[in-house]
């Protein structure tokens, strides 16, 4: 039931309190229209717009569901694990430090990411009990991954530490400590750092300097081999205590 109301000024009858009941509207079942039949598509524009419509919505539904993606994951954290072979060990008047490469990242998958390798070292004076080095410090030596190949043998990195002879001699008796970082860089260059290494240690001693003129020489049942003994160390005093050789 509803009120209507007509003004003269709208154009209509004047305006009345009459009831009116409006009359019901006829209602009639929706039908879809007839799919127009694929043969004769060719001469029925109407027919070859609906099949156009049709299959640009078969389309669309299927990039909607190729479209479907699953939950984003976190990106991987590179983190190289732990160096445990770490070992340091002079020879002539240089240091060897040497260590197997890691290659495996702590989730147990390979390393992708550029490797760096931070060292660190501490000097302990001759009689004092030798120190583990601070690896919350700044590194002593950094390897970065383009100079890497410069010291690496069959996955092992051999880092020779020279010693100069001034230095060598302030130094004798002294206990030199090393430690390794390896790290990966993630989002902005933040360092993934692994756990420190163990620790490995080297004295520094006088030892003599390098065997000279060696020789060898075949004879009816062997080779033989000769050379110079060394006449100094390498600080320059006579040689106290040479055990023997290793050839």
């Amino acid at each position: 039931m509803s009120f209507q109301l007509q003004t003269a000024d709208s154009g209509g009858d004047p305006a009345t309190t009459a009831i009116h009941t409006p009359s019901p509207l006829l209602c009639r079942r929706w039908s879809h229209p007839a799919q127009p039949s694929h043969s004769g598509n060719a001469g029925n524009p109407a027919a070859a717009a609906w099949l156009r419509s049709s299959l640009l919505m078969a389309l669309a539904s299927f990039l909607a569901a190729c479209g479907v993606q699953a939950p984003p994951q976190p990106p991987r954290v590179e983190v190289p694990q732990q160096i445990k072979d770490l070992r340091a060990a002079q020879i002539g008047q240089a240091i060897h430090i040497t260590f197997t490469m890691p290659v495996l990242a702590t989730d147990g998958e390979s390393l992708n990411k550029p490797v760096t390798l931070d060292l660190y070292r501490e000097i302990s004076p001759p009689g004092q009990q030798p120190q583990a080095p601070d690896t919350s410090a700044t590194p002593w030596l950094t390897l970065l991954p383009k100079e890497l190949p410069n010291y690496t043998r069959a996955g092992k990195i051999y880092y020779p530490l020279e010693i100069p002879p001034q230095e060598l001699r302030q130094r004798l008796g002294s206990t030199f400590s090393f430690a390794v970082i390896a790290l990966t860089r993630g989002f902005r260059g933040h360092p993934r750092k692994s756990v420190p290494s163990n620790v490995a240690q080297a004295a520094m001693v006088d030892v003599t300097k390098t065997v000279t003129n060696l020789e060898v020489k075949a004879t009816q049942s062997a080779l033989l081999l000769t050379w110079d003994k060394p006449a100094e160390t390498l600080t320059g005093a006579p040689p106290s205590s040479l055990s023997g050789y290793r050839v």
